[in-house]
């Protein structure tokens, strides 16, 4: 499992490298569509357990939260590199935003105040 930030000779800046991204665990559930209401296996709507079983807040508006599954998080130290293959460790936060509390709206249906508090949220 890598997790690093790697240089791109031909970008000429570093950019994030995770091996284990696509290995991340599935968490839903499939489930036919429906119009009424939202999907009760949705990790991140009002009432929804997350990884590890934290129910989330019945929240109404935005709302955002630490990420369970980071891209990065507690990056270990990569392998050394060379000039070509030059290496430093990932670190930093990752954060869930949540705009609205119906996971069938989208940023464009949000009305104004709603999409001004997503702007201001974090």
């Amino acid at each position: 499992m890598t997790w690093e930030l790697r240089w791109h000779p031909f970008r000429a800046e570093c950019v994030l490298f995770t091996s284990h991204h696509g290995g991340r665990p599935w968490v839903g559930h499939v489930a036919a569509v429906r119009e009424a209401a939202p999907d009760p296996y949705n990790a991140l709507a009002p009432g929804g357990v997350r990884v590890g079983g934290v129910r989330n807040p019945d929240y109404r508006g935005t709302w955002w939260v630490p990420n369970d599954l980071p891209v990065f998080g507690e990056a270990p130290e990569p392998t050394a590199g060379d000039a070509l293959y030059r290496t430093a460790r990932a670190g930093g936060a990752a954060e869930v935003l949540c705009y609205h509390h119906d996971p069938r709206r989208s940023l464009a249906d949000l009305d104004d105040d709603e999409a001004a508090a997503v702007i201001e949220l974090r």
